[in-house]
């Protein structure tokens, strides 16, 4: 199969933001048809999905399939970068650190990918730094990431509408 064309718009990269939810707070994400999820994920009670942001260009998403003599697995990363963190954001990070997530990662052409599952979520993990030198800029790398047997399937609800 040839690959379909490329419009000249879809091809910006990046990543815009992010949004992250508690696996506690999600009751069911439904089955994807043709690499989409056509329904929305079930949420807990009254639950909303939390904004996450990073520096404009350092937020990254990779799905990396990975095959090996037991099978095949994707390695999901969702990676970024929060300059100047506050006491406050600090101590929510070591709050968090031990939690599992389902991520909606939101691309410059407004498309949305699920990262993580019910049976297999995310899990976070950060970096504190300062930097030695004066043009380095202090901050928090940041990275939620899991293991699955599906890759990051397409959703076309934004939970900011």
């Amino acid at each position: 199969m040839n690959f379909p064309q490329i419009a000249e718009m879809d091809n910006q990269g990046g990543n815009l933001l992010f949004y992250y939810l508690p696996l506690g707070n999600v009751s069911l994400i439904p089955r994807p048809v043709n690499g989409t999820v056509l329904t929305a994920i079930s949420l807990k009670g009254v639950s909303d999905w939390f904004l996450g942001y990073s520096t404009n260009d350092l937020l990254s998403l990779e799905s990396q399939l990975v095959s090996n003599e037991n099978g095949s697995y994707y390695e999901n990363s969702v990676k970024g970068f929060y300059p100047k963190p506050s006491a406050n954001f600090i101590e929510y990070l070591y709050a968090i650190r031990h939690g599992k997530f389902i991520l909606l990662v939101k691309d410059s052409n407004e498309r949305i990918r699920i990262v993580g599952s019910l049976a297999q979520p995310c899990t976070l993990s950060f970096l504190e730094r300062t930097g030695s030198r004066a043009q380095d800029l202090p901050g928090v790398s940041f990275e939620f990431r899991c293991d699955s047997y599906n890759p990051c399937y397409f959703y076309p609800f934004d939970p900011s509408v």
